[in-house]
């Protein structure tokens, strides 16, 4: 984990099976498939993205992200802030 005043970066593991819970946040959120492939849900849209490619959750959009394979996901998360909130709706 790496974080400043302006900016904050996370490398998470997702397991496989893992499924997390519909959510948002308070500020834009960009999520760059490291390895793996990984689903997310927004807004009863499901999308399968692929190692190379970035997610951008921007504040307030609903979104959860799903493992449904069979090996691990690495993701590396970047928000601009070192205030990260989560509001979960499930």
């Amino acid at each position: 984990d790496w974080s400043s005043d302006v900016c904050s970066s996370d490398l998470v593991t997702l397991h496989p099976g893992y499924e997390g819970r519909l959510h948002t946040h308070n500020v834009d959120i960009a999520i760059m498939v490291m390895s793996g492939a990984v689903q997310i849900v927004d807004d009863d849209d499901v999308q399968t993205v692929r190692a190379g490619c970035t997610l951008l959750a921007p504040p307030g959009r609903p979104h959860k992200l799903i493992n449904a394979l069979w090996t691990p996901v690495q993701l590396l998360v970047t928000y601009p802030s070192n205030q990260l909130e989560t509001n979960y709706l499930e």
